[in-house]
This record gives structure tokens, sequence and C-alpha cells, in this order.
């Protein structure tokens, strides 16, 4: 069983556990926008590439433009990084998820009488989430949309921290 306090703070790691899981699919989306969008750029730029190179036009200008843009779209992609960081982020959001949901249900029973072993486990995962998260950027306007848009969906939230039970 827990103290009231420690009630008090499992829906603070609920809601930041939220917040962070809104954060991180944010940002994997953003990831995978950014990449279908350099995909389909190169795809297009090559295409007309070839479409020129097979129909005899041979404009030099226009298709060491062309290649020099399908080069910088790759090397884009690449520097940035975008298929690990859409990977990493989306991975990340699936964990804040899941530990969000770990605090949803300890909340729920916090008077039961293992909770303080599902707290102690649920830490532990936070820390190692946490650590896991500082590798990848921080987006200060994205989070605080993402803490915006989860205090919207918690009416109970602009009383006090509640205590369920």
């Amino acid at each position: 069983m827990l103290t009231r306090r420690q009630a008090d703070d499992v829906w603070r790691s609920m809601f930041v556990s939220q917040v962070r899981a809104h954060y991180f699919a944010r940002l994997a989306n953003r990831y995978y926008r950014w990449k279908k969008m350099v995909t389909i750029a190169t795809l297009v730029l090559s295409s007309i590439a070839g479409v020129l190179v097979s129909a005899g036009v041979l404009n030099q200008p226009l298709l060491v433009v062309l290649n020099m843009a399908v080069a910088v779209a790759a090397v884009v992609s690449i520097a940035l990084g975008l298929d690990e960081q859409a990977s990493k982020t989306s991975q990340l959001h699936y964990s804040w998820s899941e530990l969000a949901s770990g605090y949803e249900h300890l909340w729920q029973d916090w008077k039961e009488p293992k909770a303080q072993i599902v707290l102690d486990s649920l830490k532990q995962m936070d820390r190692q989430l946490s650590n896991q998260s500082s590798q990848t950027p921080f987006r200060k306007a994205i989070m605080k949309e993402c803490h915006e848009y989860i205090w919207s969906h918690h009416p109970e939230a602009g009383k006090a921290i509640p205590v369920n039970g």
C-alpha cells in the first residue's frame, strides 16, 4: 500500500509519462513525414533526370542541377538520420505509453498490498526511459503543446493533483 503522498506522485508520474508519450509520437510522426518528403523528392527529381536523358534532352546544366538536388536530398536524409530517429522516437512513444498505463493502473490500485513493489518497478522503468530519451533532440515548443494537450484531457487536474480513493 502506498501513502497518499506516493499516490499523488504516481498521478504526477502518470501525467508526465502521458506527455512524453504524446511528445515522442509527435516527433516520430515528424521524422516519418520528413523521410517521406525526402524520398518523394529524390524519386521525382531522379525520374525527371531519367526522362530527360531518355528523351535525348542533354541539357547539361539542368541535369547537373537535378543530380545535385538528388544528392543533397540523400545526404540530408542520411545526415539527419531520419530512419533511425523515426524508429527511435516511435519506440520511445510506445515505451512511455506503456509506462503511463502502468502508472494509471497503480494509481487506481494504490491501496493494494503490492503497490510499493509495482511503484519501484515503474520508477526503474521511468529512469531507463528518461536516459534513453535524453539521447534524442528536445523540441521545447512541441513539448509545451503536448503538455497543454494532455492537461486539457485531465479536467480533475485544474482543481488539484487528485488522489483516487
